[in-house]
């Protein structure tokens, strides 16, 4: 009678076990990861227990616990590929880089032709800014083509290396294989962009609106590619929208709408937009005043012109080009010829035997002399 008692407890915590089990299996399975851990620790201790609560802890963001059991499963079974790479990589995610390319360099030694390890390892370079991760990536791209993760890698470092017809060529074949992959597309418009073939840049980061990956460099890059194909219209409506829908602090923006708003002689709103840039832009603020004061040249507004180059010239006083404004703004606003004199000369004491102007500014001079010359005779 005693034996048969503990053959039916033992049935019964063997039953227990069992159904914990299959709760834990489809706790997990359904990425209910809090109550599979609950369950998975009424079970016996096993390989497969302890992975799944490794995997469960990881996913609840308790990357402490999922270190505590994938250090003991790795001491026992440091043989297990699988679970060596699945370590490895949440070891590059807490920092633990050294233990972790220990792992990564006897993964790569024991399956060379596993493109995965080499892409790991580039990933614990990078977070190391260790140049070698650039080799890692490439490696796994030369041993898997299709590798889109390491396809990434490499194409960024082309671009950023200018070796732009290569980036372009791995582009094209890479969204041979995913046509939607947003990275790729980001990329190739870049590429584009920097090759300064902007029909196709366009083409590129419009795709990526459709892709459903809007953002503010998306809208800047077409506000800016479509002012180089001279369609002033789809400019200024893309950098409307890059800056209500994401960022009106970014003077950038505001002048290079400005730039599209003057192209088109809304002079009122391109001179608003100027005057936001200036106001956001420090220090430095050359270009956004000189385009403030040739708007307001050309609107023949001479007198806000030669306030506009007054100020900045103060402002940037070693500017060789303002000072030589100030004296054409000078020429266009008064009519007193000695007071326009005085300023190309002030800008001939001060760049003379140097000055790009120079030559400009003497004839000028030579020719106020005369002029002043005849009105005394």
């Amino acid at each position: 009678m005693k034996y048969l008692w503990v053959f039916i407890i033992f049935i019964s915590v063997s039953a227990q076990a069992q159904d914990h089990k299959n709760l834990a299996d489809s706790y997990f399975s359904l990425g209910n990861y809090s109550k599979a851990i609950q369950h998975l620790k009424q079970i016996p201790e096993s390989k497969e227990q302890q992975h799944k609560l490794a995997k469960s802890y990881e996913h609840t963001g308790n990357l402490k616990s999922a270190l505590m059991h994938y250090d003991k499963l790795f001491a026992r079974y440091p043989e297990d590929i699988l679970l060596a790479y699945e370590y490895s990589k949440l070891l590059r995610k807490t920092a633990k880089t050294k233990e972790a390319e220990e792992i990564l360099i006897t993964l790569i030694a024991s399956d060379s032709l596993n493109p995965n390890f080499p892409y790991q390892m580039g990933l614990l370079k990078e977070q190391q800014n260790d140049s070698l991760a650039n080799y890692y990536f490439e490696n796994a791209y030369r041993l898997d083509p299709k590798h889109l993760p390491a396809t990434v890698k490499v194409v960024t470092d082309k671009i950023k290396n200018k070796s732009l017809e290569q980036a372009d060529s791995i582009l094209t074949q890479a969204l041979k294989i995913d046509d939607s992959h947003f990275q790729l597309w980001n990329l190739k418009a870049l590429n584009h962009f920097y090759q300064k073939n902007f029909h196709k840049a366009i083409e590129g980061y419009n795709k990526l609106i459709e892709l459903n990956r809007p953002s503010e460099n998306v809208y800047q890059k077409l506000g800016y590619a479509y002012m180089q194909v001279m369609d002033f219209e789809k400019s200024i409506e893309h950098y409307t929208i890059a800056i209500n829908d994401y960022n009106d602090k970014n003077p950038e923006t505001h002048y290079e709408i400005a730039t599209s708003f003057m192209a088109l002689h809304y002079y009122e709103k391109a001179k608003r937009h100027l005057e936001i840039a200036i106001l956001l832009k420090e220090p430095q603020l050359e270009q956004e005043y000189h385009s403030l004061y040739e708007l307001h040249h050309r609107q023949k507004d001479y007198k806000k012109a030669l306030e506009i180059i007054r100020k900045v010239s103060g402002k940037y006083p070693e500017n060789e080009r303002f000072l030589y404004l100030q004296a054409v703004a000078a020429d266009n606003y008064f009519n007193d010829k000695r007071t326009v004199l005085k300023q190309y000369e002030i800008y001939m004491k001060t760049f003379g035997e140097t000055g790009k102007y120079r030559l400009l500014a003497a004839q000028r001079i030579t020719d106020l002399k005369k002029e002043i010359h005849m009105e005394s005779d």
